[in-house]
């Protein structure tokens, strides 16, 4: 299930009793949190997939995976946050 898909579930959830929306950080998965900040960053960056692929090392779909959230691999993500960082520094230049 998508990103969208489950913010859309997760918001159609009851609320915790106060009144207030249910919490969605409890209800979608850690991986699929940060395999969206990372899709977000990349983006924000000006990045493609296939240049944020060159700058790490990390094929296309090993990239797209973390992003899903469907990859647990911990070097493949820290190599992406690390490119992702480097960008942030030095701007285009990673």
């Amino acid at each position: 299930m998508d990103i969208d898909r489950q913010v859309a579930v997760a918001q159609s959830q009851p609320s915790n009793g106060d009144d207030e929306p249910a919490d969605l950080s409890k209800m979608i998965p850690a991986a699929h949190r940060l395999g969206a900040r990372l899709l977000r960053a990349r983006i924000a960056q000006g990045y493609s997939v296939e240049q944020l692929s060159i700058a790490c090392g990390l094929a296309r779909s090993e990239i797209l995976s973390i992003e899903a959230g469907e990859c647990s691999n911990i070097a493949w993500i820290e190599r992406m946050i690390a490119s992702l960082a480097k960008g942030l520094l030095l701007g285009d230049e990673a």
